[in-house]
């Protein structure tokens, strides 16, 4: 079973035909790299909910891959969290779905209380305020573990740029960098007993997507199914697809996708983007009926 475990549609939601011609873009390499489920994992700050449900709504009926709905959501320290879950139900907690939110602990603490959510922590070894090592410690995270579900060993976000480095006349320079991001290709999770690793392409375009996680068990036909054998000790390996873009081309779009994302973590304020539940719904209802009466009057 292929499984893609970090995924981000990076939808332009404001343009219905942009959204289509993409959309049809990324099903067309699903099944080109055959991959049998997704955990859609967009950014909390660019509209998960809605970017689901616009890539759900172009599937072509010929697509046999699973999508499970997923956010990246980004605790109240700036540490990014994967929480995803069999159905729609993510989509429907607003405290997750908020940027800036839970603390870690209490984020950890709710999804591990919680039997319809499941969490991953992302390339953990990450040098900036999104890896969970740096902002908390090696030996902060061992103590949660027992809470985790998954943590990410194999990240393909930097291969091109790792490729890049190694080809490099001057690669001795930037040795430390280099270390760097090879830990967050390859973590180092041997300090973490016990953990379940998950892996993804963290791709943002087409031409990134075919990276996964390949289970040694037959392919899940639900989420639920998808889920629950992630989450068992299967054995696994990560396969790394190369991008099909060259190296260079590669680097600018996906550098500037990466410094409009910083923009809108740190200098817009994001909307909340949820579901709203049965009860939400109903109390939108009466109070539009409340404001037109008023109105009326």
């Amino acid at each position: 079973m292929r499984i893609d475990c970090h995924f981000h549609p990076n939808l332009r939601l404001s343009s219905a035909k942009a959204v289509k011609h993409k959309a049809l873009k990324i099903f067309e390499k699903f099944s080109e790299h055959k991959i049998d489920a997704v955990i859609v994992t967009e950014h909390v700050f660019k509209k998960p909910y809605q970017a689901f449900q616009k890539l759900k709504k172009h599937q072509p009926s010929s697509s046999k891959t699973l999508l499970i709905p997923g956010v990246e959501a980004v605790s109240k320290e700036g540490i990014d969290v994967i929480i995803f879950s069999a159905c729609e139900y993510i989509y429907t907690q607003k405290d997750l779905m908020k940027t800036w939110g839970l603390p870690i602990k209490d984020m950890i603490k709710k999804v591990a209380t919680d039997p319809n959510l499941n969490m991953i922590i992302p390339h953990p070894f990450l040098k900036s305020q999104q890896g969970i090592v740096k902002n908390l410690g090696l030996a902060e995270l061992k103590k949660l573990v027992s809470d985790i579900d998954l943590i990410e060993k194999h990240n393909a976000c930097f291969n091109s740029l790792i490729k890049f480095i190694e080809q490099h006349p001057l690669k001795k320079i930037f040795k430390n960098q280099l270390d760097s991001l090879k830990q967050v290709q390859n973590a180092d999770l041997r300090n973490l007993k016990s953990v379940v690793f998950s892996g993804g392409s963290d791709a943002h375009h087409p031409w990134n997507i075919g990276s996964h996680l390949k289970l040694f068990t037959k392919t899940a036909k639900s989420n639920q199914e998808a889920i629950n054998k992630l989450k068992s000790n299967i054995e696994r390996e990560m396969v790394y697809i190369k991008s099909q873009m060259p190296v260079i081309p590669d680097l600018i779009a996906n550098g500037v996708t990466a410094l409009s994302e910083l923009a809108m973590l740190y200098l817009l304020k994001p909307t909340i983007d949820f579901k709203p539940i049965y009860n939400e719904q109903l109390q939108n209802i009466h109070q539009a009926r409340r404001s037109f009466g008023q109105a009326e009057s």
